[in-house]
């Protein structure tokens, strides 16, 4: 493949990566690297490039206020409802969700958005 998107782990799929990625491939992710090692992706003149959305905030970047126009495009979006959000579980308002919430996504098996909601 010519791109891999990463929201997961790097780490656990970096050996993965190496063999999908395409030379001269680009990988984007929003995780670390870890303990994986970028070497095997020198031979492929991969390029890794992370994102990581408080960067200008917390740089305070010459281009901060683009921040803040990627912000309202997302929004016009998501009230469009072009973008929507994956709800994998919704859990009712309660300490023993919260556990529940914070184990499912520590499990690495959430696939969306885990939701408490008081309804």
């Amino acid at each position: 493949v010519d791109y891999i998107y990463d929201a997961v782990s790097f780490e656990d799929n970096a050996a993965q990566f190496v063999d999908l990625i395409k030379p001269f491939g680009k990988i984007v992710t929003i995780t670390t690297v870890g303990k994986a090692s970028i070497d095997p992706f020198k031979v492929k003149s991969v390029s890794i490039c992370w994102e990581f959305m408080f960067t200008r905030s917390a740089l305070t970047t010459d281009d901060i206020a683009h921040q803040g126009e990627i912000l309202n495009a997302v929004s016009a979006l998501i009230d469009s409802g072009k973008l929507k959000t994956p709800i994998w579980k919704t859990l009712p308002w309660s300490l023993e969700s919260l556990r529940k919430a914070h184990e499912l996504q520590e499990s690495g098996q959430a696939i969306g958005k885990i939701v408490m909601t008081s309804e």
